[in-house]
C-alpha cells in the first residue's frame, strides 16, 4: 500500500507544462495568424509555440508563412494555465528565420515594445517552473 501525504515528494503540478495561446498579427504583410490551446490542438503544424527568451526578445516554433526577416511583429502571449493570468502584448522585428523541415520555422523576434512589467511576470513564469523542477530534483536527491 502506498504512503499517502499532504506533502508528496512528487507533485503532479511539477511536470505541468506552462500552456500558451499565441497569436500574432503581421503588420508588414497585414496578416493575422493564431495558434489554439495546446491541450485542444488538432492540427499541430498550424501551432504557435514558445521556444526560448533571446538577449532582447524571444524564439518562437511557428508555421513557415507567418513572416519574413525584417517584418514587424504585434504578439499576444496568454498563459493558459498561470495563475494569476498572464497576458503579455509586444511589438517585434523580426531578426532571423530559420526554416525547420517543410513546414516549420525558427523566428528569432527582437522585441521592440512592450510593459516592463508584463515582460518581468512573463519571464517570472518561466523562472518559477525552472524553481520548482530544482526543488523536486534536490529533494529526489535527499538534499
Amino acid at each position: 500500500m502506498a504512503h499517502e501525504s499532504d506533502d508528496p515528494i512528487i507533485n503532479a503540478k511539477d511536470f505541468e507544462s506552462i500552456r500558451l495561446l499565441i497569436e500574432i498579427h503581421n503588420l508588414t504583410s497585414q496578416t493575422r495568424f493564431g495558434s489554439v490551446d495546446p491541450a485542444k490542438s488538432v492540427n499541430p503544424e498550424a501551432e504557435i509555440q514558445f521556444l526560448e527568451f533571446s538577449e532582447e526578445g524571444i524564439v518562437l516554433d511557428t508555421p513557415k508563412g507567418i513572416c519574413a526577416e525584417g517584418h514587424q511583429l504585434e504578439i499576444n502571449i496568454n498563459a493558459l494555465n498561470s495563475d494569476p493570468h498572464l497576458n503579455l502584448k509586444v511589438l517585434g522585428k523580426v531578426e532571423e528565420k530559420e526554416q525547420m523541415g517543410p513546414h516549420r520555422a525558427r523566428v528569432r523576434i527582437h522585441l521592440t515594445q512592450f510593459l516592463k512589467q508584463q515582460w518581468e511576470a512573463f519571464q517570472g513564469l518561466y523562472a518559477a517552473k525552472q524553481e520548482d523542477v530544482f526543488r523536486l530534483l534536490e529533494s529526489i536527491r535527499g538534499r
